[in-house]
């Protein structure tokens, strides 16, 4: 993801000196999920005969933002983006099963961040700025997080937007200040805090549990 720091100059936006903590909201798109767009980019560039910033720009705006939060499918993405060129559904078709393909969610980093963060006696919840399709897969792999999951395509709205943290204001019927989002993204962090929430950056290279445990709960 953008606008990574590093770690030693991560800031807890706001320190937990009551323990009113009740729910950490983390970041798929941190470590969890890995999914590579450049198999499906590189083929269009060769059959469309299109320069690869041309095909970019054209895939990702801005059209691949409506794709997030499920205003269009697959289908309609691909053909908005390249609606002058004659591409057949079997084509297309093609390019979603690719698509499919390449979403990696891996599991077993999903389960140690889980019972990592048990003890703390919070609940937990995932969110992300993730397409239907990809949604579909994470739900496949781990039905338990359905309820439990706050996603672009699931919400009609995408981070940094502060709707998508309204809404999970409502959905959970908590206060903002007693949740913690946990994040990559600076800017989505900012949208966050702003908004009440208490925000951690993490990029999935330290101790989690620890940061939370002696920078937030026990500051």
């Amino acid at each position: 993801m953008n606008n990574k720091i590093k770690h030693e100059n991560f800031e807890n936006h706001k320190n937990l000196s009551n323990n009113r903590l009740r729910a950490i909201i983390y970041d798929l798109e941190i470590d969890l999920l890995k999914m590579s767009l450049d198999p499906i980019l590189l083929e269009l560039k060769k059959d469309l005969h299109l320069p690869l910033n041309e095909i970019k720009r054209r895939f990702f705006i801005p059209n691949y933002y409506f794709f997030l939060i499920n205003k269009i499918n697959f289908e309609s993405l691909i053909l908005s983006s390249f609606n002058d060129h004659e591409l057949t559904m079997q084509y297309i078709k093609t390019l979603k099963k690719q698509y499919i393909s390449s979403i990696k969610l891996d599991m077993k980093k999903k389960d140690a961040l889980v019972n990592s963060l048990q003890n703390l006696e919070l609940e937990i919840y995932f969110s992300g700025s993730i397409d239907a399709l990809t949604v579909e897969q994470f739900y496949r792999i781990a039905p338990e997080f359905e309820k439990r999951s706050f996603f672009s395509s699931d919400l009609g709205c995408a981070k940094p937007d502060y709707l998508f943290y309204e809404t999970i204001i409502n959905r959970l019927n908590y206060e903002a200040e007693e949740i913690l989002i946990v994040d990559d993204n600076l800017e989505a962090l900012n949208s966050a805090k702003l908004i009440g929430f208490y925000t951690l950056f993490y990029d999935g290279k330290y101790d989690l549990k620890g940061m939370i445990s002696n920078n937030i709960l026990h500051s």
